[in-house]
């Protein structure tokens, strides 16, 4: 049997390239194939780490030009003039002074998460145990969220187009510091149809960018949120102001 060689597809999916079709296709393909969802996680990292290269890359470039511009006044005498040397004074007093400001005002992206993060509270909490499905929404509201997450992933399996269960599992691993796993799950709800769980999907992901120091992709994820009608953008634009 020949093996799927997923690449072709990955870069498709993060190019926002596939149409309707494939990309279901490709969200089941997600599902319950462990590989594939860390390759997709892996591909995305990448993406950030090369983008922060660039950014690197110029701030070097216009370091380097800087440093040719002041040697080229000291050659032509222009430092030595009373006035170049109170414009560098204040230079410095500014620079010192916005380092001052911004790390009073920064918080590291841990503190934000534990500071704004909340659990998801699931609505309905008058469930019998009855079926596997009200089982597991009965270990989630007790915070047992090991059994939570083994029944949601079960139900998964025969129900994998389900945007409820993918947000809960998500949430699960999120309580149980399994991160990676839980941008998965709020990734395969958002990148859905919008349901009744995108809104809270879009907030958890920007938490565990948080959680994980992710400080690029949070400011992202919380940049979206803040420009939209979600019911979290006021709090986002909050941990923006700190982040």
């Amino acid at each position: 049997m020949k093996t799927i060689d997923f690449s072709y597809f990955i870069e498709r999916y993060h190019a926002g390239e596939m149409d309707q079709t494939e990309k279901i296709w490709f969200e089941k393909e997600l599902q319950g194939n462990k590989s594939l969802q860390n390759e997709v996680l892996l591909r995305k990292k990448a993406d950030i780490i090369l983008e922060r290269q660039d950014i690197i890359s110029l701030r070097n470039k216009l370091a380097s030009i800087e440093r040719t511009r002041k040697e080229e006044m000291a050659k032509s005498g222009k430092l030595k003039t009373p006035r170049f040397k109170y414009a560098a004074v204040l230079t410095g007093l500014v620079v010192i002074g916005s380092m001052l400001f911004f790390s009073f005002n920064t918080q590291s992206a841990t503190k934000l998460y534990n500071e704004f993060y909340k659990t998801y509270n699931y609505p309905d909490n008058s469930r019998s145990a009855g079926t596997s499905f009200d089982e597991a929404i009965n270990y989630f509201n007790n915070k047992e969220f090991g059994k939570a997450l083994a029944g949601f992933q079960s139900y998964l399996k025969y129900n994998p187009g389900s945007s409820k269960i993918a947000f809960l599992s998500g949430v699960s691993n999120m309580e149980l510091k399994n991160f990676p796993d839980a941008e998965i799950s709020f990734n395969n709800v958002i990148n859905r149809e919008v349901s009744l769980y995108t809104e809270d999907a879009t907030w958890c992901l920007a938490m565990c960018y948080l959680a994980t120091e992710d400080k690029t992709l949070a400011r992202d994820q919380l940049q979206i949120i803040a420009k939209s009608e979600n019911r979290y953008k006021y709090t986002a634009r909050k941990i923006l102001r700190h982040l």
